[in-house]
C-alpha cells in the first residue's frame, strides 16, 4: 500500500494551489542585468544589507540600482543620512551621462531624495505615514533606499535602534516594497551593528576593494545563491562613475631580484602569487622550503601599508637558493616587493636588486658585513652580477656600494621603495 496520500480535502487543495502561485515576482534591472544575476533575482518585497568599507563604491553602487528602477519609471525613494541631499544628487547626474533626454526626464521625475530624513526611531512610523498609507507623499514605491543605517552614529550595541531598521523593512516589505539598506564595516571589514540585523534581511551583500577591481560577494541569500568565493569583478566607469562587470583576474606571478652571497650564480628571483580567498576565511601562505612564520609576519608588517587590504588572501612564494643555503632575512625586501608586484598587478623592472631584512615598523636593515663584501666582490668580478643594477637598500649599505655600472639606492622604509619602482603610486 503506498504511504503517499493523494486525496486532499478542497479547503487544502486550495491553499497549496496558491502556494504554487506565491513565487516571488522579480524587480526587473535594465542597466544593471549584472547585478540581478550576482543575487540570482531582485525580489520585490525583499530587504538587501549592501556592506562596505570607506571608498569601496557602496553608495554608489545603491544610487545606481536606485537609477535604474526609476528610470524605467517606477518610484524609488532615496534616503540619505550620511551627506545631503543635493550632493545625491550630483552623483545621480554624473551617472546619467549618456541617457538621452526623455530617459533623463522620467528618472529625474521618478527619482525622490529625502531632504528632511528621520531618525532611526522615527523610521517606522515614517514608512507607516509616508509610504505604506494611500495618503503617503511616497505611497507605490517599487524601492527604499537607506544610506546609510550608521548615518546617525549608531553603535552596534544600540540593539533598539538597529532593531527599527529591521521594523521598518519589515513594514516595507509587506506593501512589496524593496529595500536597499547601506552599512558599513568595522575595523575587522565585519558587518556593523548586531548580528540580528543579518538575520532579518533577505540578502546580506559586501563590497570589497582591490588594486584593480571591486568585489562583491553574496553572504547570505533567501532567494537565490550566496557567492563567498566567486564575487562579482567590478571597475568604476572614469565618465559615469557607474560600477561595470569585469572578468575576474587571476592570480598574477611576479618576481623580485635579490643577492644571497657568491657561488649563488648572481641575483636570485623571489617569486610570488596573490590570489583571493574565500570570503571569511584567512589567507594562507604557502612556502616551500621557507620560514612560514617569519613568512606570516612579512604579510602582516605590509598589511599595515594604506590602502592594502591583504588579511583574506592566499600567498603563494617561491625562492630558489641554490645548493644547500638557507633562507635569511636579508631576502625579505625582495619578497615583500614580489608580494606587492602581484597584488597591485604591477611589474618590477628587470634591473631592479632588493636588499635586506623588513622590520615591523616596515624599515629596511642593511645586509651584514659579509654579504655585502660578496656582493661587492661579484660587482668588481663583472661575471655573474653584470648589468646597470638599480640596488634598494639601507643607507648604510648603498654608501658601501661601487658606483661603476650601479646605481645604489638609499632607502629606510619600504614605501619608500615602492614608490621608487612604482612613482606613479605617490
Amino acid at each position: 500500500m503506498s504511504n503517499i496520500i493523494t486525496n486532499f480535502s478542497p479547503e487544502l487543495s486550495r491553499r497549496l494551489a496558491e502556494l504554487g502561485r506565491s513565487k516571488a515576482k522579480p524587480l526587473t534591472l535594465r542597466d544593471n542585468a549584472w547585478f540581478s544575476d550576482a543575487v540570482g533575482c531582485v525580489v520585490m518585497g525583499a530587504s538587501y544589507l549592501l556592506g562596505g568599507a570607506p571608498g569601496s563604491r557602496k553608495s554608489g553602487l545603491a544610487t545606481q540600482i536606485a537609477l535604474d528602477i526609476a528610470r524605467q519609471g517606477k518610484r524609488v525613494l532615496v534616503v540619505p543620512t550620511e551627506e545631503p541631499a543635493d550632493r545625491v544628487l550630483e552623483r545621480v547626474v554624473t551617472m546619467m551621462d549618456g541617457f538621452d533626454a526623455a530617459d533623463i526626464t522620467t528618472a529625474l521625475n521618478n527619482l525622490i531624495i529625502e531632504r528632511n530624513p528621520p531618525s532611526v526611531e522615527q523610521l517606522p512610523n515614517y514608512v507607516s505615514s509616508q509610504v505604506l498609507s494611500p495618503s503617503g507623499a511616497y505611497n507605490g514605491i517599487s524601492l527604499a533606499v537607506l544610506d546609510s543605517v550608521q548615518g546617525h552614529g549608531l553603535v552596534s550595541a544600540a540593539t533598539r535602534a538597529y532593531d527599527r531598521v529591521l521594523e521598518a523593512a519589515r513594514l516595507l516589505s509587506s506593501a512589496t516594497v524593496t529595500s536597499l539598506l547601506v552599512n558599513h564595516l568595522t575595523k575587522r571589514n565585519e558587518l556593523a551593528g548586531p548580528r540580528t540585523l543579518e538575520h532579518g534581511v533577505d540578502c546580506v551583500l559586501m563590497l570589497r576593494k582591490t588594486p584593480s577591481c571591486r568585489l562583491l560577494f553574496t553572504l547570505k541569500n533567501r532567494h537565490g545563491p550566496a557567492s563567498l568565493r566567486d564575487p562579482v569583478a567590478l571597475v568604476l566607469d572614469p565618465i559615469t562613475l557607474r560600477l561595470v562587470p569585469t572578468p575576474l583576474a587571476s592570480a598574477v606571478h611576479a618576481a623580485a631580484k635579490t643577492y644571497i652571497g657568491a657561488g649563488a650564480g648572481g641575483a636570485i628571483d623571489v617569486q610570488a602569487s596573490v590570489a583571493l580567498a574565500g570570503y571569511g576565511t584567512r589567507g594562507k601562505v604557502l612556502a616551500p622550503g621557507l620560514p612560514k612564520a617569519e613568512l606570516q609576519q612579512l604579510v602582516a608588517t605590509i598589511g599595515q601599508l594604506p590602502g592594502i587590504e591583504i588579511d583574506d588572501l592566499d600567498f603563494s612564494i617561491h625562492c630558489r637558493l641554490p645548493g644547500r643555503r638557507r633562507y635569511t632575512s636579508s631576502v625579505g625586501l625582495a619578497l615583500a616587493m614580489s608580494l606587492l608586484s602581484s597584488y597591485l598587478r604591477r611589474p618590477i623592472p628587470a634591473n631592479c636588486l632588493f636588499l635586506g631584512e623588513v622590520d615591523l615598523g616596515r624599515g629596511i636593515r642593511p645586509i651584514d658585513d659579509r654579504l655585502l663584501n660578496e656582493l661587492t666582490g661579484d660587482l668588481a668580478a663583472g661575471d655573474e652580477m653584470t648589468g646597470n643594477w638599480k640596488i634598494y637598500c639601507h643607507p648604510q649599505t648603498a654608501v658601501a656600494l661601487p658606483t661603476g655600472g650601479v646605481t645604489p639606492i638609499a632607502v629606510e622604509k619600504l614605501e619608500s621603495v615602492i614608490y621608487g619602482v612604482w612613482p606613479e603610486l605617490r
